[in-house]
């Protein structure tokens, strides 16, 4: 059963925010998208028309538009405006990771990420993507497509000193332990 809103169809410009649970449908050339949100208050999930570029679960919505009654799919939010904001909470963080928008990253690996730093995940694989080698599984080429998706460029001092503290990590198991050493430091200072 559809929620039941107060305004009728038409009415002014409402807002609606929540965390998407579900893409129903994403057009990649138009932006187009069909989106089930979970609405705080709400029992049951609403359903959103809008336009985003890109969307997974797990992201949370902020949405300015009305209510309409489709006859074909009932009550609706159209939106004029839809803006997608990082997830905050552990929940929405792991669906966000595990959505499979991050080659390498599914959602076994979202829940040792999240449950590896928390809330700080975000600023761990900005700030620290070395410290993803610290888990099982995640090796380097994983935790920088996961810097390169969450936008951070290419030439990145951060992204260049977690790939020169893989590559010395791969000597040094090869028995060059004096190299190692000296150029951490190296890395270290920079």
């Amino acid at each position: 059963m559809a929620p039941q809103h107060p305004r009728a169809e038409g009415a002014a410009t409402e807002h609606l925010q929540g965390s998407v649970e579900r893409v129903t449908f994403h057009s990649p050339e138009s932006g187009f998208c069909v989106l089930r949100v979970k609405v705080r208050g709400q029992r049951e999930l609403a359903t959103v028309i809008g336009s985003a570029a890109t969307i997974v679960p797990g992201e949370y919505v902020e949405c300015a538009g009305a209510w309409t009654n489709d006859r074909q799919h009932g009550l609706q939010f159209k939106t004029e405006h839809l803006r997608v904001v990082p997830p905050t909470t552990l929940e929405g963080i792991e669906k966000y990771l595990g959505s499979g928008m991050v080659k390498g990253i599914g959602p076994h690996f979202a829940r040792k990420l999240v449950r590896a730093f928390g809330e700080q995940v975000f600023e761990v694989i900005e700030q620290e993507p070395q410290r993803l080698l610290e888990l099982e599984g995640i090796g380097f080429k994983t935790a920088d497509a996961i810097a390169e998706r969450l936008c951070i460029p290419h030439d990145a001092l951060i992204r260049a000193q977690a790939g020169v503290w893989h590559v010395l990590q791969e000597i040094s198991g090869d028995g060059h332990c004096a190299a190692y050493r000296e150029n951490l430091l190296i890395v270290e200072r920079k």
